[in-house]
């Protein structure tokens, strides 16, 4: 029997959760400047929440979705870095639902490299790798692995808080039953528009 994902209460949850969270840190003070130089990276850690759009390639699943990232500064300009990315299934505006589509959620870990620039912008290579899981439409949810690369900027309005863009692309293959009548290989390019906060 297929497992159902109920993607839109998943996705309500996990964002409550976040701005929930964000409310519990420190206020901001009076004394927190606009930043119109380099951003200073006095902060070890991260919270990050991104809205992403991805397209699955060939019968990969494609959809909207959440980001969730946690960051923490390990030495100069590399960072550890986490990621949960979820997507509801999304079907075609050209045609009807495929079978092959559905949901998924991605939990990866490794690592960011931020640039320093003249400006609050900052550029940043980041990989990872992990398990995904998956919830096709009319077969059995799955696992797998996969890697996922990415490149993007973020824009520090003060050193805490900063919005950016991001491109990145997920590899890998996915164990569904035998019977499943799409692709195994799990491949999906995404944007993503979020938004970062820092804290020590």
């Amino acid at each position: 029997m297929p497992t159902r994902f109920t993607f839109p209460w998943t996705l309500a949850f996990v964002v409550f959760a976040f701005l929930l969270g964000a409310q519990t840190g420190p206020p901001a003070r009076a004394d927190d400047l606009i930043l119109t130089g380099p951003h200073p990276f006095l902060k070890e850690n991260a919270l990050s929440v991104e809205f992403l759009l991805g397209a699955g390639l060939g019968d990969s699943f494609s959809g909207r979705g959440v980001g969730l990232g946690y960051g923490y500064m390990l030495t100069g300009p590399l960072w550890l870095d986490l990621q949960m990315n979820i997507r509801a299934a999304a079907c075609s505006p050209y045609g009807a639902c495929r079978s092959t589509g559905g949901s998924d959620v991605e939990l990866l870990a490794g690592a960011t490299w931020r640039m320093r620039t003249d400006l609050p912008l900052v550029p940043y290579l980041r990989g990872g790798a992990g398990l995904i899981y998956l919830y096709p439409r009319a077969a059995q949810s799955a696992t797998g692995l996969a890697v996922r690369g990415g490149v993007g900027a973020k824009y520090y309005i003060y050193d805490w808080l900063g919005f950016g863009i991001e491109s990145a692309l997920s590899l890998g293959h996915a164990y569904f039953s035998q019977d499943y009548a799409g692709s195994h290989t799990y491949a999906i390019f995404d944007v993503g528009l979020g938004m970062e906060w820092q804290f020590r």
